[in-house]
């Protein structure tokens, strides 16, 4: 179902107002919106994404996280469209995941959960799908649907492997979530997965090299302490980046309220089937509470859980009213149809681009239909991004 500009400015704006007045209903807000445009099945891998996300990701909520792809798609989209024409990028910038059409968020959602399952940052990820589209002759910088073709998930895993093996994608940013600090350790499970992460970098670091690496953790950046890193790495290595000289200026403490409530990032986000990672969840019984919360908001908005059912057969009872007003009115062309023959008619060669690209889609369809099935199960989907992580570090 389409929506206008007005009224996407319009939700957003409620959506922001609820946010200031209480950011716990705010996260509810979003978690309604998110239901109300994406399919029940777009939901079900977020508990698993939560665990492979990039780490600074890992505090942040499905739609947080969908947001800030979208701001990256949006920085990287102007820079390269300004690299490759020499002027700057006209497409219209929002600062808002709820300001774009819905089949645009759907789009920015599932490109982000492929990003996701890899494990890596968005702007890198966006960069090197970028790259692909230009080293393979396309003109024009790929739109989010096709950031997430399995060709261009491969290719991104293959290129970001190298780059998180050789050091060159840090596991976490300077400017990374307070949580991740050590003076702020409480213990939960996304700060457990740094320290693994940690202490895997730096064994598969060579000995020569290792002291150093433990420095810049323990003293420069302090994401790790003194303490777990001798219960991890042992003292003799401790000892030694004690010693070590350092070449950054060390970070200052950033302590957290104690109270600070730590939750996964899929946390209340609604599941059309069970999964087996929520069992063992310390805030399984929280998380249904939420969902159930969430439930009965939509309930008492529109009197069902199928939102998109509703839409679109509002849509489909709006498109049948027109065509029967067009044929009363014994109109034979729609309002859209009219339109395009009379910007046809003052520029010829918009014809002549549209019959182009006609062909272009017919000559797509006809290679699709002549590719033969596979043998064996079927062809994948490119809605649901593959659960393979990428080594962090």
């Amino acid at each position: 179902m389409t929506t206008s500009s007005t009224y996407r400015h319009m939700r957003t704006m409620r959506l922001l107002a609820v946010k200031r007045a209480d950011p716990e209903q705010g996260r509810i807000e979003e978690m309604c919106f998110a239901r109300e445009i994406l399919e029940p099945e777009d939901f079900d891998l977020e508990a698993d994404l939560a665990t492979l996300a990039y780490l600074d990701y890992r505090y942040m909520t499905p739609y947080e996280r969908t947001e800030a792809f979208m701001l990256a798609y949006q920085k990287w989209y102007a820079i390269k469209q300004r690299d490759s024409r020499g002027r700057v990028g006209r497409r219209v910038q929002r600062a808002h995941l709820s300001a774009w059409p819905d089949a645009r968020i759907t789009m920015f959602w599932r490109a982000r959960q492929h990003a996701d399952a890899l494990g890596v940052p968005y702007g890198r990820y966006i960069i090197a799908a970028m790259n692909k589209a230009s080293d393979d002759g396309t003109s024009e910088l790929p739109a989010p649907n096709q950031l997430y073709s399995d060709d261009v998930v491969a290719h991104v895993s293959k290129q970001l492997a190298g780059l998180f093996k050789s050091g060159t994608i840090p596991l976490l940013p300077r400017d990374c979530n307070p949580r991740f600090f050590s003076e702020n350790y409480t213990g939960d499970p996304v700060q457990r997965g740094a320290l693994d992460a940690i202490e895997a970098d730096i064994r598969k670091t060579g000995k020569v090299n290792q002291a150093a690496r433990l420095a810049r953790y323990m003293r420069e950046s302090r994401l790790i302490s003194e303490d777990e890193a001798r219960c991890r790495l042992g003292d003799d290595l401790v000892d030694a980046a004690l010693g070590e000289r350092l070449s950054n200026p060390v970070r200052p403490d950033q302590p957290l309220d104690e109270g600070v409530a730590t939750r996964p990032g899929c946390f209340g986000y609604y599941r059309s089937t069970p999964n087996t990672m929520c069992g063992s969840c310390p805030v399984v019984t929280a998380c249904i509470e939420r969902s159930a919360v969430v439930d009965r908001v939509l309930l008492e908005r529109y009197g069902t859980l199928d939102i998109r059912g509703l839409r679109n057969r509002e849509g489909d009872r709006k498109r049948k009213q027109r065509e029967r007003d067009r044929k009363r009115a014994g109109m034979t062309m729609t309002l859209q149809e009219e339109r395009r023959v009379l910007r046809e008619l003052g520029n010829p060669k918009l014809k002549q681009k549209r019959l182009k690209a006609k062909e272009r889609r017919d000559g797509k369809k006809a290679k699709k239909q002549e590719v033969p099935a596979p043998e064996h199960g079927g062809t994948k989907s490119e809605s649901q991004p593959e659960l393979e992580p990428q080594p962090q570090g």
